[in-house]
């Protein structure tokens, strides 16, 4: 059966959260250690896997225990280690989105484009000539599996994830309202995503709770989720464009002007996007949750709901 990032309604909670992660544990492992994938997807899957794999521990960790914030550290460090490769690989996609797509016509920013591309190429052949980087994740994730291996939970109800739905939810609002405020700061734009992809992750654990309503929603997230994605890779350009030597100045201050500007137009539409997914309660987000969960435990489609 194909691993499914979602609580089954033949599970416990309990049982339902001990599986995700341990799949996730899994198939990372199991992609660091491919020997023929492309390093880029590699590393972009296995950031992914790490990613859901900490909105998950924000969804149970409102319990006390050391383990859960070591693993997460864990986590947080092997993902962090993979982050350079990922990022140089974006910032030449960015800089190719800023050139309209490059459908043909000549590059606008020749000189830009070579570097960042000659950056990753560097890049790529240090990451597969050591294979430190690879060996050092590939522990950080072993030990937070033996960590994580047997997490506990007291109920087995909605309550079991309440406290982490609220308080992810929470989060997102003081991040958006830091944001907006912000006049444009990329940093607090990126906070805030962080804190987007969490109550995204999260929301997918419990979908085939109530799939029609909870689809359109997951959606709404992942949407908002990439607009800040896409702000956040300019704002990564915008900031490594200084440190280039090679490209003409010329090319550096015009990459620099019209990312600011792409990125302060998508920081604005995340805005308009954000606003109606936070416009509730903490308790009313969450209430509404646990009466979703109880209405699926009714109808008998969870094992213990009878």
């Amino acid at each position: 059966m194909r691993a499914m990032f979602t609580l089954l309604p033949d599970e416990t909670i309990e049982a339902g959260v001990n599986r995700v992660l341990s799949e996730k544990v899994a198939q990372t492992a199991q992609r660091l250690a491919s020997p023929v994938e492309p390093v880029d997807l590699i590393i972009h899957e296995s950031r992914k896997n790490l990613k859901r794999m900490r909105a998950v521990l924000r969804l149970v960790a409102y319990q006390p225990g050391p383990h859960f914030q070591a693993a997460d550290e864990l986590l947080r460090y092997a993902g962090r280690l993979l982050a350079p490769l990922r990022t140089s690989v974006v910032l030449v996609e960015t800089v190719l989105k800023l050139e309209n797509g490059n459908d043909g016509r000549p590059l606008k920013f020749p000189g830009i484009h070579a570097e960042l591309a000659d950056q990753h190429q560097r890049g790529l052949a240090s990451f597969h000539g050591d294979g430190v980087t690879l060996g050092v994740a590939t522990g950080l994730l072993g030990r937070a599996s033996e960590l994580l291996s047997e997490i506990r939970l007291p109920a087995d109800d909605l309550q079991a994830l309440a406290g982490g739905l609220g308080r992810t939810y929470r989060k997102c609002q003081q991040k958006l309202i830091a944001a907006a405020g912000s006049e444009g700061d990329p940093v607090a734009f990126h906070a805030w995503r962080k804190q987007v992809k969490y109550a995204w992750h999260q929301l997918e654990m419990i979908q085939l709770v109530e799939p029609l309503l909870l689809d359109a929603r997951i959606d709404a997230w992942r949407v908002l989720a990439g607009v800040l994605g896409d702000a956040h890779d300019l704002a990564e350009l915008e900031a490594s464009v200084a440190d280039l030597s090679a490209a003409p100045a010329s090319e550096r201050k015009a990459v620099r002007r019209e990312a600011s500007r792409a990125r302060r137009l998508l920081e604005t539409e995340a805005l308009r996007l954000g606003a109606p997914l936070l416009a509730a309660r903490p308790k009313q987000y969450v209430g509404e949750l646990a009466g979703l969960w109880k209405d699926w435990r009714r109808r008998g489609l969870h094992k213990s709901g009878g």
